[in-house]
């Protein structure tokens, strides 16, 4: 007997039918590396050629290279033919919220003109730099004899004998430096929401004056990139932000300042130092809250959703080093994701499972992966379908593949030096000096 069709085998073959040719959002959108002098019409035609490839979409992404001004009229005028042409192909056209990475200092503009959100950093240093800011505290050490601290003190009398177990340091703030990867600027202090806030205003509401009619539909998404506390790595300093004393007071319920040393020295008794771990839990929710979580409620508002990932979160130590921890950014953005360029089946399961077990605990729709940028050219086709299906199978549903070049001229100092932004923070004006820099 002929079963009625239901509403189930309906549903079912519209699956099928979508696995067979998935629709444009559900294909492959690579990084779309933009490291020349842009123009509209080898933009378009660059993307006839990814769909004709398959892919569904792209991430028009600034990288080391660029020759047109980010943020200019010139670049939203390529933005422009690029979301008319997906527009008219049916494709998507995705965007990404930095001059190269990672996202904060909306090409370094905004570090220039406001000295306040610059990264901020805590070192240890000899009492005696005249040349430094002025310390937060002054401390006596003592050490055992595998460099391990016994105990501390604040500095009383005259400094004492130095050697191998005893030493006197200055504590203080310092901003971090200009580089030219931040086009003469600095990163961002990404816990301080004022900061944030500014960043929004440089980057993401420019894209929404622009485009906002077209948010969550041909531009599906904005791609966040690699942010993080800040550049440091260890040894002379420990990421800082402003406020930070009374922001930890506040919440741990205890003062800092005493205990400064611990922030840069294992103890000799003990298996850790709880202040540490006060002091990164604690520049960890003000990072979470002030950057994660600002950016995607503005683009939540807009039906933007946030994608992209975290620096470093390819293993708990470095999370720690860099972001805190990966999996609390997750609960805020929109589609999560991770950034996973070489093989990952023999090292980084617990990458992908942070990300995609938040999205399954959450029923979030997406869960990002960027993806196949560090295997080298000599990679085989079965190498790329392994690494993919091993993703797949642990729960990437978004593939962004890592990398469509816009060129292969090679990249270098601008002919005509960094042109200046055309966006401004408020209170400011950009000008046009000329500096030669590199563009990632």
């Amino acid at each position: 007997m002929k079963r009625n069709r239901t509403p189930q085998d309906a549903v079912g073959a519209a699956l099928v039918r979508e696995w067979e040719d998935p629709s444009a959002i559900w294909r492959d959108a690579p990084f779309w590396s933009w490291n020349e002098a842009l123009t509209p019409a080898r933009l378009r035609r660059q993307i006839r050629c990814m769909q004709k490839a398959g892919m569904g979409g792209f991430f028009m992404h600034s990288r080391y290279g660029l020759k047109t001004p980010y943020l200019s009229q010139a670049w939203f005028r390529c933005i422009s033919a690029c979301v008319e042409e997906a527009r008219r192909r049916g494709m998507k056209a995705y965007l990404y919220d930095e001059d190269r990475w990672p996202s904060g200092s909306a090409g370094g503009s905004l570090t220039r003109a406001h000295l306040e959100f610059r990264a901020r950093l805590l070192e240890r240093r000899p009492p005696s730099r005249r040349a430094e800011p002025p310390s937060l505290a002054i401390f006596d050490l003592l050490f055992d004899k595998t460099g391990r601290l016994v105990s501390y003190r604040p500095a009383q009398g005259s400094a004492p004998r130095c050697g191998a177990l005893h030493r006197r340091e200055a504590y203080g703030e310092r901003l971090e430096a200009p580089a030219a990867w931040y086009n003469d600027g600095t990163y961002l202090d990404t816990p301080n929401r004022e900061a944030v806030a500014a960043f929004i205003w440089s980057t993401h509401e420019p894209y929404r004056q622009a485009y906002g009619r077209d948010f969550g539909g041909v531009i599906p998404a904005i791609f966040t990139d690699e942010p993080s506390l800040s550049s440091a790595r260890g040894g002379e300093v420990v990421n800082w932000t402003r406020n930070l004393l009374a922001e930890f007071k506040a919440r741990r319920g205890y003062d800092l300042l005493p205990h400064l040393p611990e922030l840069f020295y294992p103890l000799a008794s003990g298996p850790f130092s709880p202040v540490r771990r006060d002091f990164r839990l604690t520049l960890t929710e003000l990072f979470v809250t002030n950057f994660t979580r600002q950016v995607a409620d503005w683009c939540a508002q807009h039906r933007l959703p946030l994608t992209g990932h975290v620096f470093e979160e390819y293993n708990y130590s470095s999370q720690i080093r860099t972001v805190g921890a990966a999996m609390p950014h997750y609960e805020f953005m929109q589609w999560p994701g991770v950034d996973i360029l070489c093989d990952p089946s023999t090292v980084e399961l617990s990458t992908v499972k942070q990300c995609t077990s938040v999205c399954d605990q959450l029923g979030k729709e997406r869960t990002l992966s960027e993806l196949y940028g560090g295997i080298g050219w000599d990679c085989s086709l079965e190498q790329h379908k392994f690494i993919g299906d091993w993703q797949a199978a642990c729960g990437i549903n978004f593939r962004c593949v890592h990398l469509v070049h816009y060129s292969l001229a090679g990249g270098g100092p601008s002919a005509t030096g960094r042109p200046a932004s055309s966006c401004t923070v408020p209170g400011t004006t950009t000008t046009a000096e000329s500096r030669t820099t590199l563009r990632g």
